[in-house]
């Protein structure tokens, strides 16, 4: 409907360079000042999505892993951010013919909410999404190399997960929902 452009046309030269000097919160209080420009804020993690998912120690016996399956990542946070959710679900099936999986939101054992990047957006009330590859030996270690990553498994997410709340005719509602102070069992 044309609010973001608007707003970016309103906004003065010199009010970029504050944005940019400015935190995450100075810059939703801000810039994004109305409730429609406040909807339209949700964040998006990709993280380790060109590798294969695997059991580690930690992990074996905790839930079914995808290990067979370059279609399919997993969303933490959907619990907690369903119209994001819906969004993604929706485009990723699109072109890109991704599944999603919300094993880790169904199962706490593995507390990935508590873990990620994302965990402080949800905090705030802001939807957020971390859309993983899954765990795997050395994950996040120093042997975590290129090598590992699977280059046909990181093509679609790569590409799709940014587009689609700004083309969708429905955008995610700012419905970022629930106490996190314990992990959600369903």
């Amino acid at each position: 409907n044309g609010a973001l452009r608007k707003r970016m046309m309103e906004a003065v030269d010199g009010d970029y360079q504050t944005y940019k000097s400015k935190d995450g919160a100075y810059v939703r209080e801000h810039f994004f000042n109305t409730p429609e420009l406040k909807d339209m804020v949700a964040d998006i993690n990709l993280d380790m999505i060109g590798r294969r998912e695997e059991h580690t120690q930690e992990s074996a016996g905790a839930y079914e892993i995808t290990a067979g399956r370059s279609d399919q990542l997993n969303m933490v946070g959907a619990v907690y951010s369903p119209d994001l959710a819906s969004v993604l679900r929706r485009e990723a099936a699109g072109a890109a013919g991704l599944s999603l999986s919300d094993k880790f939101d169904r199962d706490s054992s593995m507390r990935a909410l508590f873990r990620c990047d994302h965990l402080p957006f949800l905090q705030k009330g802001i939807p957020a999404i971390w859309l993983f590859g899954g765990f795997h030996p050395g994950y996040h270690e120093p042997v975590d190399t290129v090598d590992r990553i699977d280059f046909d498994k990181m093509r679609a997410p790569s590409a799709s997960p940014w587009t689609p709340c700004g083309r969708s005719r429905r955008r995610p509602r700012r419905r970022a929902s629930a106490t996190l102070t314990q992990t959600r069992d369903r």
